[in-house]
């Protein structure tokens, strides 16, 4: 637990991060009047299991080891990483971005020690910046929507293997939604999704191309 007391907050992200202001400035000089400029911030359950693995590791066993045995100490972590990523997902807002997209890993535990800092993060973000849409990648939580529809984002971004009709029903009045495809057969998967998911105001994002298919 001191460990976790010590760390510090992003208190002048043009400090810690200076080289962000730079980029996305530039960057949005660039792209103003022909695309959007998205930033992309990690939700606080993926970056803990970052900094308790430390590494990316998808089983996750001294995560899971603390939250099960420390979780007073997991939700400290949690608590203080999502306030963190509100901040610099602002700063990234302020230098330029206009839509933001967060990404996460979903644990066993979603409801205890995932969505509840996910949805915090987010929600601080909006506080700050009511008018910038923010895209929540489910990613493998995909398999759980109905878990998620209540939260903060505009857009949700799910896994190109869930069934579009079901996800359009569980999801409700969410007008918006996302779904990444791989590369092969394009053409036909973007009109199969698309009709699927009755996604006359949906959006589809190829996962390897910054292109955005408006369906």
């Amino acid at each position: 637990m001191d460990q976790v007391k010590k760390l510090k907050p992003i208190d002048d992200p043009d400090k810690t991060v200076p080289f962000l202001r730079e980029i996305l400035g530039s960057s949005r000089k660039e792209t103003e009047g022909k695309a959007t400029l998205l930033c992309f911030v990690s939700l606080p359950f993926t970056l803990a299991t970052y900094s308790v693995e430390g590494k990316t590791n998808k089983d996750c066993f001294h995560t899971k080891a603390m939250m099960y045995s420390e979780p007073a100490i997991m939700h400290t972590l949690l608590d203080h990483i999502a306030v963190n990523v509100a901040d610099y997902a602002s700063h990234q807002i302020e230098c330029g971005a206009q839509v933001l997209r967060a990404h996460h890993l979903g644990p066993d535990d979603l409801d205890i020690f995932d969505k509840p800092y996910a949805d915090n993060s987010i929600a601080l973000s909006r506080a700050k910046h009511p008018d910038v849409p923010i895209i929540y990648f489910a990613n493998i939580g995909s398999a759980y929507l109905e878990r998620q529809k209540d939260m903060h984002d505009d857009m949700i971004c799910m896994n190109c293997n869930v069934d579009m009709a079901k996800a359009r029903k569980i999801i409700g009045s969410k007008d918006i939604r996302v779904t990444w495809i791989p590369s092969c057969s394009l053409a036909q998967r973007c009109v199969s999704v698309s009709r699927s998911a009755s996604a006359w105001a949906g959006l589809v994002a190829l996962d390897t191309s910054s292109t955005l298919v408006t369906a």
